[in-house]
């Protein structure tokens, strides 16, 4: 359960947390989103696959 529940918190941080929260530089605000938003759930999702030997 821990990967759904680590899923979950990269979903709504990426996509329901204001873009205002995230201070810093245009550049390192729009990685972090893109991480946060795309490459961080696919692999939890890749390791929870693995986990249930899918892949």
């Amino acid at each position: 359960m821990i990967p759904v529940g680590a899923m979950g918190m990269a979903l709504f941080t990426g996509w329901f947390v204001p873009k205002a929260r995230y201070q810093g530089s245009r550049v390192a605000s729009f990685i972090y989103l893109v991480m946060l938003r795309w490459i961080i759930p696919l692999a939890i999702l890749i390791i929870f696959l693995n986990s249930l030997k899918l892949i």
